[in-house]
């Protein structure tokens, strides 16, 4: 399973593109299921608030990739 903080930079890491990311304030997570077909999957949600953009993510805690991104 992939720890927490993990998570955290995965989601901190896309919503930079890949550079450091230059935050608002510190990001937040939790461990969620998240409904893909057919099961539930173990996952975090975590919340990146940028400079001037906030985005939610929902990062798979089985394989870190990315399941699901929204700009708040």
């Amino acid at each position: 399973t992939l720890p927490v903080e993990e998570a955290t930079r995965i989601a901190e890491t896309d919503y930079a593109n890949g550079e450091p990311a230059t935050l608002g304030a510190p990001s937040r997570a939790k461990p969620v299921y998240f409904h893909l077909p057919g099961a539930l999957v173990p996952a975090y949600h975590v919340e990146v608030l940028g400079s001037d953009e906030y985005y939610s993510y929902v990062i798979s805690a089985a394989d870190g990739s990315v399941l699901f991104r929204h700009n708040l």
